[in-house]
């Protein structure tokens, strides 16, 4: 079950997502991902607002889906200790946007306690491979 939590004028979010297989090297995608191919095409942001639902791959992969029907895949930039185990982060901005280098917060759902932080890193576009 995904959760969003909206505070006044700083927004403040927490998502649990669904656990998918780590990495694999023989892709460029995560495992769980092998239905989906990079575009090579990347965005710094994306609007809040349009985030439908994230899956969280592993320690170093998100997926943002959108409302429009586009997913993009971030890497964080130095990994996320606990965010596989936790299932669940949180972030907060004064602006409409999410975005790359901006700090997501490791959020223990039993307590709602932080247990780490990390930095985004640039968004891909990410779409269903052709069979």
């Amino acid at each position: 079950m995904k959760k969003v939590i909206a505070t006044s004028f700083a927004a403040l979010f927490v998502i649990s997502a669904a656990q998918i297989p780590a990495w694999s090297e023989e892709s460029d995608l995560p495992d769980g991902l092998e239905e989906y191919q990079l575009t090579g095409e990347t965005k710094n942001c994306v609007r809040t607002t349009r985030i439908r639902s994230t899956d969280i791959i592993d320690n170093n992969h998100i997926v943002f889906e959108m409302r429009n029907g586009d997913s993009y895949l971030n890497r964080l930039s130095d990994g996320c200790h606990q965010l596989e185990f936790e299932g669940t982060f949180s972030y907060k901005t004064s602006i409409a946007q999410l975005c790359q280098h901006e700090i997501i917060r490791v959020v223990d759902d039993s307590n709602q306690m932080e247990r780490g932080a990390c930095g985004l890193g640039e968004f891909e576009e990410i779409v269903e491979a052709e069979s």
